[in-house]
């Protein structure tokens, strides 16, 4: 199924400025992680300033800058700021041979990592374009329980079946990763009206329109982590987020994308325009539980429920 919803303020610069969001293989390594989720193989081309960066500041002889560019396809390394990721994870050692690996650890220490533009992505999905206030932000809506912590009682769940789901519509569709980065991810709000609540850490059905080819019925839903809070990203109570990555598929033989395998779903949200319906079910899913036994237990939680961990 497709799911690749993300996406926490704390993490875009990753997205953004590291290509959080590409990879594929076996090694425990931040780019395969996406690719592991969403079982869909993407490949793209190595980006031209690698090329340059190879030449001009890591040394590497022209002779041979072409095979380390088709490492860095293979590995799904499309920048400099990947390279970077590599190496802090210490896997340039298994990419490439001494000699390169050296050269490329001595000039990316030379190197100052630009995050303007992560930082300008940041801003530009906040509200009014630009980040809150210190101030604490009342809510539109009360979506509270008391006491806090009765979450079981109160949990919404499946409020809409997929026979009948509730027709929302898309409020804006933003794309949150740099212009090099390999892979495509978008910030999509949906207006639901009110009419589904849902709690932190569930999910949300979307079922996209047309039928599936296979069998000529209409096409089944795909769950995706919901990527706001319950208040929704403007604290109206009125609509939900998801970050979903684009699947496509590229094809080696075709030296292209085959539109045949692309991701239904996720394809039809990213391309999805302002006031366009969508069918959402749900919300599904309980909220993570917290160790009983031991609950001064230490907890690292990295971007949960987004789908990007």
């Amino acid at each position: 199924r497709e799911k690749w919803p993300i996406a926490t303020m704390a993490v875009t610069w990753l997205t953004g400025a590291l290509a959080l969001t590409s990879g594929l293989g076996v090694r425990p390594f931040p780019f395969q992680t996406a690719a592991r989720v969403s079982s869909i193989r993407l490949a793209l081309p190595a980006q031209p300033a690698l090329r340059e960066f190879f030449l001009e500041k890591a040394g590497v002889d022209v002779a041979y800058v072409d095979r380390v560019l088709s490492k860095c396809d293979e590995e799904y390394i499309g920048d400099v700021a990947g390279l970077r990721v590599a190496m802090e994870a210490g896997l340039l050692n298994d990419f490439f041979k001494p000699v390169v690996r050296l050269g490329i650890e001595s000039a990316l220490e030379r190197l100052i990592p630009d995050v303007s533009i992560a930082a300008a992505q940041v801003v530009g999905i906040m509200p009014n374009g630009r980040a809150s206030s210190a101030a604490q932000v009342t809510p539109k809506a009360a979506l509270e329980v008391e006491p806090y912590h009765a979450i079981l009682p109160n949990l919404p769940l499946n409020t809409f079946k997929n026979k009948a789901p509730h027709v929302g519509s898309i409020v804006n569709v933003k794309r949150i990763v740099g212009a090099s980065s390999p892979g495509e991810v978008c910030h999509i709000q949906i207006s639901t009206g009110g009419a589904l609540r849902y709690w932190e850490g569930q999910s949300l059905g979307v079922v996209p329109p047309g039928t599936n080819p296979k069998n000529g019925k209409p096409n089944s839903v795909r769950l995706y982590s919901i990527a706001s809070t319950r208040y929704g990203d403007d604290l109206a109570g009125d609509s939900v987020s998801l970050c979903v990555r684009r699947a496509l598929y590229w094809d080696a033989e075709l030296k292209g994308y085959d539109p045949a395998k692309k991701g239904v779903c996720s394809n039809f949200l990213c391309d999805s325009k302002p006031g366009d319906p969508v069918s959402v079910t749900g919300p599904t899913g309980k909220v993570m539980l917290m160790p009983e036994a031991t609950p001064k237990a230490d907890l690292i939680m990295i971007a949960t429920g987004t789908g990007i961990a």
